[in-house]
């Protein structure tokens, strides 16, 4: 298995950062390479393995 498919997942968050302190904070970080979303306004879906929405972050214009 490689780093990536082991470590960048729900599974693999939670065992490298389940102990930290503030694991249960209220921000969540994604590091890609390039820009995904509208500078303008868009919103963005946070979903399971299953596709519920998790969580979810409009922004932008009219909002």
């Amino acid at each position: 298995m490689n780093y990536v498919t082991y470590n960048f997942n729900y599974a693999g968050c939670f065992r490298n950062y389940s102990q930290d302190k503030n694991f249960l904070g209220n921000s969540w970080h994604i590091y890609i390479e390039r820009n995904i979303l509208s500078s303008k306004r868009d919103t963005l879906y946070l979903r399971d393995q299953n596709g519920l929405v998790v969580d979810k972050y409009p922004y932008g214009c009219c909002y």
